[in-house]
């Protein structure tokens, strides 16, 4: 699954008709609670993969949904190439750190102070945290596209109509077999 892909895929399961600036509020909260979970998930990767790709994923969503309330896809914030070359899983998850909290406190002031957000730094700010994640992934040797079609499985499951309040809390692809 590509980024255009997993826009398409993670809208179906937004909450519809938010205002941009509680979707912008809800993006920012998700991604620095992922990021932590994120981080765990990293740390405690060896021979358990799919906590790192369900991860990556809800990151990644988040992200997705932050475009959404900015009118752009994620597919326009591509991780460039060689910009992690050289860095360790700790530095990485540093800059993943850094990056969702400059997000959360430019939304914040965005919502609470009426600040405007530079559409550019905010853009730059999502690519770095899609190219940590590449990055990280890579070190694992895994692709970007099977944290994407994991999350897209993983919320058909949970949402099978589309978001609902009654499916987000029942999480029906994490009943027990």
């Amino acid at each position: 699954m590509n980024l255009s892909d997993f826009q398409i895929s993670a809208e179906r399961t937004m909450v519809a008709g938010m205002p941009a600036e509680q979707l912008m509020l809800n993006a920012a909260l998700g991604m620095c609670g992922e990021i932590a979970e994120f981080d765990q998930a990293v740390l405690s990767t060896w021979g358990n993969v799919p906590p790192l790709f369900d991860e990556a994923g809800d990151l990644l969503w988040y992200v997705a949904q932050m475009c959404r309330a900015m009118g752009k896809s994620i597919a326009a914030v591509p991780p460039e190439p060689g910009v992690f070359l050289g860095w360790g899983i700790e530095t990485t998850i540093q800059s993943l750190y850094r990056n969702t909290g400059w997000i959360a406190d430019a939304t914040k002031k965005r919502v609470f102070h009426d600040k405007l957000i530079n559409p550019f730094d905010m853009l730059a700010a999502l690519q770095a945290v899609v190219g940590g994640v590449e990055h990280i992934l890579s070190m694992y040797h895994f692709r970007l596209e099977q944290a994407l079609e994991r999350n897209h499985q993983k919320r058909l499951a949970r949402h099978p109509g589309g978001f609902s309040y009654e499916t987000a809390n029942a999480r029906a692809d994490e009943a027990p077999e």
